[in-house]
């Protein structure tokens, strides 16, 4: 998992990043696409909590990479996966 920076809670839009105590699967139809006992949580300041998983724990020959991205200037460039 790439590293996240954790700004100050007391600023606007930050972030907070905790490890995950447990396993995070993922499925999709009856397919697990994901597991891992090393998530963590991002907590960003109005937002839902979002789960992140390390790469080496998704099973990307289930997956198609899109051309999709997009830019936080908090969190970096993400890519999507279908």
């Amino acid at each position: 998992m790439q590293p996240l920076a954790v700004n100050s809670t007391s600023r606007p839009g930050a972030l907070k990043i905790t490890p995950f105590n447990g396993t995070v699967t993922v499925r999709f139809s009856d397919a697990i696409i994901a597991s891992t006992e090393r998530a963590k949580v991002l907590h960003e300041e109005g937002q839902d909590p979002v789960f992140y998983i390390p790469f080496e724990d998704v099973y990307f020959d289930l997956l198609e990479k899109t051309n999709t991205t997009t830019h936080s200037p908090l969190k970096g460039t993400a890519s999507y996966w279908r």
